[in-house]
């Protein structure tokens, strides 16, 4: 089987249509961001604490004092990439699903109501598994700082689904050379640290009690509201892709003894990996 070497051509993978090249990139994103996790994540939420004065977590971290929430989260979120099933969406697929995320929006609350948890109940599928990692061929949304967002993963929780974003570490690298004075040098060796992705600002709960209402202190601003709401509707559209019968062309892999192996040691639960590619016939309403 092909190999590639993270993390400088991964989008020439997911443009080849090589199905066991994109399968053995997709396990070794998940264990590349679980290794970010674990090894960078409370790091991070630390800093993203201080800066912006609180975290957006599931509600049972939320309840913590918050001096306790970065170390939770990052345990928690490894634990979720832990056990996620893979997915991939091809060229094909991620075009697919932004053409319906914007059907799905058009069905949407009006955004004078996104201040509010009900945007993200009022439209929404089961996800594919209880908890995935899913990678698209292209970014489908950007970062505050114009990172392409290219990824994300979910898992349950008592009050719904936890939906936390990533973005391409390549691009990130890039402008740090280019605006923060990072070297050249200094830029790849944080690349093949962190891996392909980076942590992607965006995630949150989606809620499915319809009476449940965040507090007003705690609503995001609306351009934020704006910014997960799109992606949230990404998101409902890439698991119509992999749910709804007849949507995709879904292709099947279970992991190999080779690649099982590798996730036993990085920690992480050997788990299927599916590719979603044309013919396409996914439309909403279904």
């Amino acid at each position: 089987m092909s190999r590639f070497h993270e993390p400088f051509d991964l989008k020439v993978v997911f443009a080849s249509g090589n199905t066991d090249l994109q399968v053995e990139a997709l396990y070794h994103q998940r264990r590349s961001v679980h290794r970010a996790i674990a090894g960078l994540g409370e790091r991070y939420w630390s800093n993203c604490q201080r800066l912006y004065g609180r975290l957006s977590t599931p509600p049972a971290i939320a309840a913590l004092p918050a001096s306790r929430q970065p170390t939770a989260l990052a345990a928690d979120e490894a634990a979720r990439v832990a056990g996620a099933h893979l997915y991939g969406l091809d060229e094909a697929a991620t075009t697919a699903a932004v053409t319906l995320s914007d059907d799905i929006a058009r069905h949407g609350p009006p955004l004078a109501e996104a201040g509010t948890s009900r945007v993200d109940q009022l439209v929404m599928v089961t996800p594919p598994t209880p908890s995935g990692f899913l990678r698209f061929a292209s970014g489908v949304g950007y970062t505050s700082l114009g990172i392409p967002v290219i990824a994300f993963h979910w898992g349950p929780l008592p009050e719904g689904t936890w939906l936390a974003w990533w973005a391409d570490n390549r691009i990130a690298t890039q402008i740090d050379v280019r605006d923060h004075g990072r070297t050249q040098e200094e830029a790849e060796a944080f690349l093949r640290e962190m891996g392909p992705l980076t942590f992607g600002e965006s995630a949150t709960t989606l809620y499915t009690d319809p009476e449940v209402e965040l507090p007003e202190a705690e609503l995001p601003c609306p351009q934020a509201i704006a910014q997960g709401r799109a992606l949230h509707y990404i998101a409902v559209a890439a698991w119509v892709l992999l749910t709804d019968p007849g949507a995709a062309r879904l292709i099947t892999r279970k992991p190999t003894p080779a690649q099982a192996a590798q996730d036993r040691r990085a920690g992480l639960q050997p788990r299927p990996a599916t590719l979603a590619t044309k013919p396409i016939t996914a439309r909403w309403p279904a």
